[in-house]
């Protein structure tokens, strides 16, 4: 799908879901968005906060390795955590996926990743409120920004030691997270709040 072609979608969905979900003015639309651009701003990163600095704290006891255990036993209970303070449903997304519970399946996330992984839209994509008959789902990228990142998801034999690409073989074995540069796209955070909650 081409950038166009996805961004008129985009639009055209927003539009149509907006008239489906009753006498909502433009305005009051408008007002959401932006409510829940903000929300999901914060509610990203209270998250990634909360995983970087549960996987600082493991890499300095047990080193990369023992990140790697860490995040099979305990991401998802921070993750959990940060979704029950929030009263929302956050997830992360990806194409390239270690956890396979984090692929994209639905049409709707494949659309938002066809629009993040644009080659003209890689550069300047910023985060995403989308709105549907349920939910409004805030979408931000996730990007490889620190050189710590590599050492679990950078190149094996380079940037990830023999050791830890044991322990990802063992708790992974159809781990896909792999083979990153510094500053690649490495998935989305997805935050969904539920229209009930307005």
């Amino acid at each position: 799908m081409k950038r166009t072609d996805l961004l008129i979608y985009l639009f055209v969905t927003l539009v149509l879901y907006s008239s489906c979900t009753g006498k909502r003015s433009s305005e009051k639309t408008t007002e959401n968005i932006r409510t829940y651009y903000s929300l999901g701003k914060e509610v990203s990163a209270s998250a990634q906060g909360a995983l970087i600095q549960h996987l600082s704290k493991a890499i300095e006891e047990g080193g990369p390795a023992y990140a790697v255990q860490f995040c099979n036993l305990k991401a998802m209970e921070v993750i959990d955590s940060i979704s029950m303070v929030n009263n929302c449903v956050v997830s992360r997304v990806t194409d390239l996926n270690r956890n396979p519970g984090n692929f994209i399946s639905s049409e709707e996330d494949k659309n938002i990743w066809t629009y993040y992984t644009n080659e003209i839209s890689e550069k300047a994509a910023a985060d995403t409120v989308v709105e549907t008959p349920g939910s409004i789902v805030y979408f931000k990228p996730i990007k490889i920004g620190m050189p710590t990142c590599l050492k679990c998801h950078g190149q094996p034999g380079v940037d990830i030691d023999q050791n830890t690409m044991l322990v990802i073989d063992s708790l992974y074995p159809k781990d896909l997270a792999r083979n990153y540069k510094s500053g690649d796209l490495r998935g989305l955070w997805k935050i969904e709040f539920s229209k009930s909650v307005q």
